[in-house]
């Protein structure tokens, strides 16, 4: 052993700087790597971050289509029930101008089975409500609806 220590102690000087500087390579080897790892490690987070915010993205569309098709139905639906008591109405008005000219006739000729029918034309009319036909038909569309066994609300 002695000897070992000898030899080690008696070594030239480059051989000693050589050694020094093999050691200064291998410790920037290590660090490097242990940055090249930082720097991977940092990379797949970025990816990971990357990858979220592209499915939030994603979902925030779909949300925001699902949202502008659900308002379009509902204005579909405004126009539709709208057009529906325009009709009605006009329907209405168009029946009691018929049961008024009923009527007219019937005071000009002095028919009073005339004025009668006239009259109770003009009264059944004047006694429906259109909005109530068209009420009934929601309900009952609601109601279809609601029991459809799909259609679970959980508490």
């Amino acid at each position: 052993m002695e000897s070992e220590n000898k030899n080690s102690s008696n070594l030239p000087v480059k051989v000693n700087e050589t050694l020094k500087k093999g050691e200064q390579i291998i410790q920037k080897g290590k660090s490097l790597v242990d940055n090249i790892n930082t720097t991977s490690n940092n990379i797949g987070n970025a990816a990971n971050n990357l990858n979220q915010m592209g499915e939030t993205y994603l979902e925030s569309k779909r949300i925001n289509s699902q949202t502008e098709l659900g308002l379009e139905k509902i204005k579909e639906n405004h126009r539709t029930i709208n057009k529906h008591i325009d009709t009605e109405y006009k329907k209405q008005k168009q029946t009691l101008d018929k049961a008024e000219n009923v009527i007219d006739k019937g005071l000009d000729s002095g028919d009073i089975e005339m004025i009668k029918v006239g009259l109770n034309t003009m009264m059944g009319t004047a006694n429906h409500n259109p909005l109530e036909d068209l009420k009934n038909h929601l309900d009952d569309k609601i109601q279809k609806d609601f029991d459809d066994d799909d259609f679970i609300i959980e508490i």
